[in-house]
């Protein structure tokens, strides 16, 4: 039996939680190569290197997974669908999108009518992109 309380378990827990977290954005970090565009990280370690960080972290886990079953603290189930955060990550793109339009950024400056032309066209042919693949969301999800 447990001798935490519940508000030892949810500060243990929330902890638990930022740590795998942070394992996971630094698995992240390491693990692959560079997919966004403006990717701030190089990939400076071997294959093995890799292998032998991946073995600690997942260690680590282990023993959090380890602390939590002694001290009775239940992990608490998924509950966000992972459709939910692309749409909605998708959404926000679509509303970064809408304000890099010439007449939204008139106030950084003046800007040629062929320029706005040229940058109208490219952002509409990108939302078109993202607008297909809201809709095939939508559709996978209906």
């Amino acid at each position: 039996m447990s001798r935490l309380n519940d508000n030892h378990k949810r500060r243990l827990l929330s902890a638990f939680q930022h740590m795998d977290k942070l394992l996971s954005q630094s698995l992240n970090v390491v693990a692959s190569t560079p997919a966004g565009l403006c990717s701030r990280y190089i990939q400076d370690m071997s294959p093995s290197e890799l292998r032998h960080v991946q073995s600690h972290i997942e260690k680590i886990r282990e023993q959090i997974l380890g602390l939590l079953k002694k001290f009775e603290i239940a992990l608490p189930q998924p509950t966000t669908p992972s459709s939910w955060i692309l749409k909605t990550s998708l959404t926000s793109l679509d509303i970064v999108f809408e304000d890099l339009y010439p007449e939204k950024m008139r106030g950084y400056g003046d800007m040629d009518q062929s320029t706005a032309k040229d940058l109208t066209s490219e952002i509409e042919k990108t939302r078109k992109h993202l607008s297909q693949l809201l809709a095939f969301l939508a559709d996978a999800k209906s």
